[in-house]
């Protein structure tokens, strides 16, 4: 099950599609041949029709008739999860990244568990952005994306998969009861 979690509106459940944060996905430089194919997958004119095709391929492969053996998130998540409060620091934040090698860092409150999600590349864009050292002090809230999709750990493995192919997403942070990471 996915749920998108917002500070702005009721959790609600994942729409396939709606969760699509298009402005903070980055161009993929080359894309490696499908086996089988010449090699050469066909653009579009918004320069997007080999990202398509690689997911279209990936989406239409018969799921196997025998499992993996490790079928749920919970058999394989990480489950010491670094998070933060969401008056953390940016230079705060920027630490956390070097120090624990991590891409992603939920924003948590206590009252209402998942609130936000900082990227790496979050980061490294506001750092880009600011001239001075005093700017690091900002709370991450003012960065953080806080529409958040999450999942749980009774979900399947293939489903999340698939989930983050579509909605473009880079982390799927797995809740709990009262949405605790």
């Amino acid at each position: 099950m996915f749920q998108i979690i917002s500070l702005d509106v009721v959790n609600r459940a994942l729409v396939p599609g709606e969760f699509r944060r298009r402005d903070r996905v980055e161009a993929i430089e080359s894309v490696m041949p499908l086996e089988g194919s010449s090699g050469s997958l066909p653009e579009t004119p918004d320069g997007h029709g080999r990202q398509r095709a690689l997911v279209a391929h990936y989406i239409s492969q018969p799921d196997p008739e025998e499992p993996n053996e490790v079928l749920f998130v919970r058999e394989i998540m990480t489950k010491r999860v670094v998070t933060a409060p969401p008056t953390t620091a940016i230079g705060e934040i920027a630490h956390l990244f070097s120090d624990h090698r991590y891409r992603h860092i939920p924003i948590v409150s206590a009252q209402a568990g998942v609130i936000g999600l900082v990227s790496d590349r979050d980061i490294l864009r506001y750092q880009a952005k600011s001239s001075s050292r005093e700017r690091d002090k900002e709370p991450v809230s003012s960065i953080m994306v806080s529409e958040v999709l999450v999942g749980t750990a009774d979900t399947l493995i293939r489903d999340v998969a698939r989930t983050m192919i579509e909605e473009r997403i880079g982390s799927l942070p797995i809740i709990g009861e009262r949405n605790a990471v």
